[in-house]
């Protein structure tokens, strides 16, 4: 189960993919392969690609962040929400 002390920020990338569009979720604080099946089960209900990067937060702690090609903001905010992860949409 997740825990409820963060929220998991959704945001459309494009810059340094050379012009590709690329959503990606984090933080995620849980183990590796929680995350890789999070991130299967999110792969398949998009229908695209993704990976698994590691990251942290801007105050130093290690975390996971999910990266899924395509432009798939709203799709991956109702799908964290329903597993239990307090998501929100970030930027623009």
């Amino acid at each position: 189960m997740p825990p409820a002390s963060h929220a998991v920020r959704v945001r459309r990338e494009r810059s340094g993919r050379k012009g590709k569009t690329v959503t990606v979720a984090a933080p995620f604080f849980v183990e590796r392969d929680d995350a890789r099946a999070l991130l299967k089960d999110l792969k398949r209900s998009c229908g695209s690609g993704g990976a698994l990067k590691e990251s942290t937060t801007p105050d130093g702690r290690a975390c996971f962040a999910l990266e899924l090609q395509g432009d798939h903001v709203a799709t991956l905010t109702d799908g964290l929400t329903r597993r239990g992860y307090p998501a929100k949409r970030a930027g623009g």
